[in-house]
């Protein structure tokens, strides 16, 4: 389904940037059962971020207690941070705004890497001046410190707290606009992921 989306946007970008006559291209999508992650314990959670180092560590909060896209977290900027009135403000996909609560974990974390000027970036790679890109190598030396055993990406720190919100029985309208999903199906599907879980617990 991805190949063939991404024909489709070539063909598109064809004519709309280059002019020239591609036919439209559209496609049935094929079946496909969405595989579901192995996602973190809380327990688990915790023992990756105090592995982490302090900049990896605030970087891991943000993907995990506002529940950001690897992306939404490279781009913050100290300006997005509201200390005094604790709230998060991030560009989300789609290019729309969100607020998020920023709760005293991550706080403490920001404050500790000595905030700076309201247009810098948090997240900053001092050798190329922009964003941090790649936080898998650090991501991978905090698990195995922390002794998880787990395959453990970014994005897994997402999946994982709408797994536990679920958990929690939080709103699915709560979730869904805490994790900036368009459509509630995309959040829906977190409730197989729970009850995955909760077959696999209970044997």
């Amino acid at each position: 389904n991805k190949e063939l989306d991404y024909v489709r946007g070539f063909l598109r970008w064809c004519r709309e940037e280059k002019g020239i006559n591609a036919p439209p291209f559209d496609f049935k999508k094929l079946k496909h059962a969405r595989p579901i992650p192995m996602v973190l314990s809380p327990a688990e959670v915790v023992r990756i971020i105090d592995a982490a180092g302090p900049f990896h560590r605030a970087f891991f909060l943000c993907l995990y207690t506002l529940g950001l896209r690897l992306s939404e977290a490279r781009y913050l900027t100290w300006g997005d941070i509201d200390f005094g009135n604790k709230t998060v403000q991030t560009i989300q996909k789609g290019g729309t705004y969100k607020i998020l609560p920023l709760n005293n974990w991550l706080k403490k974390a920001l404050v500790k890497l000595k905030p700076g000027k309201a247009g810098d970036f948090i997240f900053l790679n001092p050798l190329t001046g922009k964003p941090v890109r790649d936080i898998r190598a650090a991501l991978n030396t905090a698990a195995k410190k922390a002794g998880v055993i787990k395959h453990v990406y970014p994005h897994l720190f997402r999946h994982s707290v709408a797994t536990h919100m679920m958990g929690e029985n939080v709103n699915l309208r709560k979730i869904q606009m805490y994790l900036g999903h368009s459509v509630i199906s995309t959040t829906e599907w977190y409730t197989h992921v729970v009850t995955d879980h909760l077959k696999e617990a209970t044997g």
